[in-house]
């Protein structure tokens, strides 16, 4: 069995999820958000995400200061070190379904991109377990992509403390970060945030891996 992996439309930043969904009927979308997410997790779904406050980050090489397009590039880089990392673990081939990027041009410039991402690896690891490339399609018709909208729509308003509404949700996403094995290598943590100081104050503050003890944290 491949591993399914639904990344949806960016807004401002970059979010995804690992897994696989069922499509549930819903009389009233408020009331159901967290009966929702059960579900979704019951069908044993990871979170994988990335979120960059990328106009406070510069370019490690170059100094430039990132822009959108620089920003979401390196994103799709951070989420495919991370989908392999589940990949290998598991001893599976992972296929990744996207959004469209918005029209025709710009979801095959993203084809394209992950082709040669996947090809030649990120700078810190193979990618050999992801199958070709993203996968674009339609996400009115895709649960999965729904399910990852919501999940990191949640997620990345707690980063960026808009927390008036996603807070009564977190409780239902805690626990549901991918961690891997050897806590030492970033890859293999879920939850991606850049710059360090949001992220390290995000982990400390809100412990989206559920830890019961502090610990020399990455990611």
């Amino acid at each position: 069995m491949k591993i399914q992996v639904s990344i949806p439309k960016s807004n401002g930043h970059f979010q995804m999820t690992v897994g696989f969904a069922k499509i549930f009927v819903m009389r009233s979308a408020k009331s159901c958000i967290k009966r929702f997410l059960k579900h979704a997790f019951a069908l044993d779904s990871k979170i994988i995400g990335v979120i960059f406050n990328w106009s406070n980050m510069t370019d490690r090489q170059t100094g430039r200061p990132y822009t959108r397009d620089m920003a979401r590039d390196k994103a799709y880089e951070h989420v495919f070190e991370r989908i392999q990392a589940v990949a290998s673990d598991r001893q599976e081939v992972a296929l990744v379904i996207c959004d469209l990027e918005g029209d025709t041009k710009k979801t095959r410039e993203r084809v394209k991109k992950t082709f040669e991402l996947v090809r030649k690896g990120s700078p810190y690891k193979s990618l050999k377990n992801i199958y070709q490339h993203v996968w674009p399609v339609d996400s009115r018709y895709h649960a999965g992509i729904q399910v990852a909208d919501l999940c990191m729509g949640i997620t990345g308003c707690m980063v960026a403390g808009a927390r008036k509404y996603a807070q009564r949700y977190w409780d239902a996403l805690r626990g549901h970060f991918l961690v891997l094995g050897n806590l030492d290598e970033p890859q293999k943590w879920g939850l991606s945030i850049l710059p360090t100081p949001v992220r390290e104050h995000f982990l400390s503050e809100y412990n989206p891996y559920c830890w019961k003890h502090r610990q020399n944290r990455r990611g």
